[in-house]
């Protein structure tokens, strides 16, 4: 994970029923994160493109479901006593392996 791109290998997974209650997002390319932030911050995620909303983060992870890492990225907002940190970083140098 660098300033602004994510690279790196995402294997394709035939059955990940822990992402989703829907069979159609249990299979695919998945990105896994883990964020922390001091005490008193709010971090909270989305896949920009992606097929859900933002989502708070409040085990310090969250699990993505790529489907088109080039128009795809991702975005993190920590917010604390009204300040307010967005960073998005992109997904084109993440290499998503097939089936």
């Amino acid at each position: 994970m660098g300033d602004d791109e994510i690279t790196g290998t995402s294997k394709h997974v035939s059955s990940y029923p822990g992402f989703s209650g829907s069979e159609e997002e249990q299979e695919g390319n998945f990105l896994a994160l883990s964020l922390k932030a001091n005490e008193g911050v709010t971090i909270s995620t989305e896949l920009l493109n992606g097929t859900h909303g933002a989502v708070e983060v409040t085990d310090g992870f969250c699990v993505y479901r790529i489907t088109d890492k080039d128009q795809q990225s991702v975005k993190v907002t920590f917010e604390t006593d009204g300040a307010k940190i967005v960073k998005t970083y992109g997904l084109s140098g993440l290499d998503c392996q097939k089936a």
